[in-house]
């Protein structure tokens, strides 16, 4: 009997632990969300559906017009610098400051700027909790300096104020912009043509849809142009980000010991613990109608098995001892039972 009630469960149980990993990996699909370049992003038409779709509907015309002429625009310039060996490269940079002279450090900063032919992007100066007699002060400041100065000017800042950490970074746009060059270029010869069969097109309904396709070629062509320029721009002129902070004494760095890396050990250990208990309580909650859902049928699977297992459980018993009818001279049940029928009790 045991190893028939362990069969007939164990098919149902496999059932509903397959039915269980399903729907929660349906549940952890659905909760994730999806993260590339910015330069190299597609307009909502690319150059090449935009050409398909021109000469779809002007064949006749495109047969017809010239080959353009010999491309001088922004792009052109770009992928001639590339092509030559030159790299386009975006430098940033990010420094915590400390002063004992605020005002003094912060003019220095902005000043030294100018001086090496950049400009002040944003600066914002907070006033901090009061110490004692007097308060400190801090600033966030953002410049623009010449790449061919960004190394002049990160080291001229240490000669006046603590740097507490920086970090610089290099990002290499070559790529991204030789694949904006190529687009730009391949809309302005959609624009020599679409001006070529402008030209030559007497109908109007052809020359409305022919004005209308060139709109949205100068619009690509606007916009590849500004991120192109912006481009430039940023790499031509590199970001500095400070944090500038007012002190009474710099921060000196000791070196760490054991202690401190045990501690940074069972912090970073105890955060690693505190996001995971998060992201397991978000995902509790959002499988939460399909584990109610699962835990009804999971009840009335066990109803049934037990409701099944007790009407095998007796017909089998039905079927071991099958009732006969009493003999004469035996007690009826309810009836106390004659001294004949007793059992001598057992030593």
């Amino acid at each position: 009997m045991k190893r028939m009630n362990k069969r007939s469960l164990s098919a149902p149980a496999l059932l509903l632990a397959l039915l269980l990993v399903s729907l929660c990996a349906v549940s952890c699909a659905r909760a994730s969300a999806p993260g590339g370049n910015d330069y190299a992003a597609e307009p909502s038409l690319s150059y090449r559906e935009g050409e398909d779709a021109f000469s779809n509907v002007y064949d006749e015309y495109e047969k017809e017009a010239p080959a353009p002429a010999e491309a001088s625009s922004l792009a052109d310039k770009g992928e001639e610098k590339t092509d030559a060996g030159e790299r386009k490269r975006i430098y940033t940079a990010n420094l915590a400051l400390e002063t004992r002279e605020f005002d003094a450090a912060l003019g220095r900063l902005l000043s030294d700027a100018e001086k090496l032919g950049g400009y002040t992007g944003k600066t914002n100066v907070y006033n901090r909790t009061a110490r004692g007699d007097r308060s400190y002060r801090s600033a966030e400041i953002t410049v623009r300096i010449p790449a061919k100065e960004f190394d002049s000017y990160l080291n001229s800042v240490g000669g006046y104020c603590n740097v507490i950490s920086s970090s610089t970074n290099v990002a290499d746009v070559t790529e991204a912009y030789q694949d904006l060059a190529a687009r730009l270029s391949s809309y302005k010869t959609q624009e020599e043509r679409l001006l070529a069969m402008l030209e030559k097109a007497d109908d109007l309904s052809y020359l409305l849809q022919l004005e209308d396709k060139l709109s949205e070629v100068r619009y690509h062509i606007e916009s590849y142009e500004a991120r192109l320029r912006n481009i430039d721009q940023q790499v031509s002129y590199s970001t500095v980000t400070m944090t500038l902070t007012e002190v009474v004494d710099y921060t000196v760095p000791a070196p760490e010991t054991f202690g401190q890396r045990l501690k940074a050990a069972f912090s970073e250990g105890w955060e690693g613990f505190l996001s995971g208990s998060q992201d397991l309580a978000v995902f509790l909650a959002a499988a939460l109608p399909v584990l109610v859902l699962l835990l009804v049928i999971v009840l009335v699977i066990v109803l049934i098995v037990k409701a099944k297992r007790k009407k095998r459980m007796s017909r089998a018993a039905r079927a071991a001892y099958p009732t006969q009818p009493p003999q004469p001279g035996q007690p009826q049940p309810g009836q106390p039972v004659p001294p004949q029928y007793r059992q001598p009790p057992q030593k």
